[in-house]
This record gives structure tokens, C-alpha cells and sequence, in this order.
């Protein structure tokens, strides 16, 4: 049997080198490793100041697609927006709830939880903003699923709305890709 792994790079990379026990590829950002992700990235802050310029300019509601702990979603609350989270871990949604016990109910109503594969789900309803933060979309390992996402995130976008997401890719090459301008992951 052959089983495929992800691409990883960076602190992740090496994070899955040290062969934890009861951990798998395929639950990166279950138990041990939810809580690792969080205390890694929980200070990390440096797309919030687009996704809320993005939010300001569209009106929202927002969608933010793989919201893990809510490191997105609570900037989005806390500016007033209402914010749907979807996330396909139960113990990052887990995290996300406890964070949100903590802050004052004019945020927490904001806020809208929902476990599902970021690449097939239906919310029954359209978003002004969808954002993908954090390069997750690269946790797509085949063109099939990238084609799902952006299929789904189309029949949740509102007219005129727009999906945003960041990119990040190991090889050097591809970066200087996407600097001469053939390829654009924040809007301007």
C-alpha cells in the first residue's frame, strides 16, 4: 500500500520529521498538533490588516474557510462583521469555541461555527468576503480538490464579492512566478 503525504515545508516540515506518537498526516491539525498550531501561529498577524481592509470594502458577512482557531475569524467579529468559520477539524473548532467563551458577547454573535472539507460544503447562503488565510489553500494536494474549493467557494460568493487567500510556495522559482505579476493572491 502506498500512502501519499502532503507537501510540507518550514516549521511543519520539521515538525512532522520528529514522528510523534499518535499522530498521521492526515491529522495535522488534530490533537497534539491543533494545540501546537495554536501556540505557534496565535500571535501571528501579519494578513489581518488586509482581510479587514477587505471586509471594510465589501460589507461582509464573511466566510472564513479553514478558520482553525479562530485567529481570522476573531479580528473579523471583533470589527463587527458577522463571520462563518468552516473547518474540517473538530478539535481546531474545539479551540476556536473555547477562545470565544472568552470575549464579550458582541463578538461572540458575530461568530458561526461550522465542521465541514472547505471543498464541498453548502451553507445555504452567499458571503461578501471569503477568505483562506494562513497558505491552507496548499493543504490541497491535487488539482481536483483546488477545482472543488474554488467551485464552492463560487456558489457562496456574493455578486461583486471576493474570495481572498494567500499563497506560499517552497521552491524560490514559483515566488519570483508570482512577483513578475503572472499570478496575483491578494487583491489591491
Amino acid at each position: 500500500m502506498v500512502v501519499e503525504t502532503m507537501p510540507y515545508f518550514g516549521l511543519f516540515k520539521q515538525l512532522r520529521e520528529l514522528n510523534l506518537p499518535n499522530t498521521a498526516d492526515y491529522d495535522l491539525y488534530q490533537g497534539y498538533y491543533a494545540q501546537f498550531y495554536e501556540a505557534v501561529t496565535v500571535r501571528t498577524d501579519y494578513d489581518i490588516p488586509i482581510y479587514l481592509e477587505q471586509a471594510k470594502q465589501t460589507g461582509g458577512p464573511v466566510l472564513d474557510l479553514a478558520c482553525g482557531s479562530g485567529r481570522v475569524l476573531m479580528h473579523l467579529a471583533n470589527a463587527g462583521y458577522p463571520v462563518t468559520g468552516v473547518d474540517l477539524s473538530a478539535d481546531m473548532l474545539q479551540l476556536c469555541r473555547r477562545k470565544l467563551q472568552q470575549l464579550p458577547p458582541r463578538i461572540k454573535e458575530n461568530v458561526s461555527l461550522v465542521q465541514s472539507d472547505m471543498t464541498e460544503f453548502e451553507l445555504g447562503g452567499t458571503f461578501g468576503l471569503i477568505v483562506l488565510s494562513a497558505t491552507s489553500i496548499t493543504l490541497l494536494d491535487d488539482l481536483g480538490k483546488v477545482e472543488r474549493l474554488f467551485r464552492t467557494v463560487h456558489r457562496h460568493l456574493s455578486l461583486g464579492g471576493r474570495f481572498v487567500f494567500d499563497l506560499s510556495n517552497p521552491q524560490e522559482h514559483a515566488h519570483q512566478t508570482l512577483r513578475d505579476g503572472k499570478a496575483s493572491t491578494f487583491l489591491r
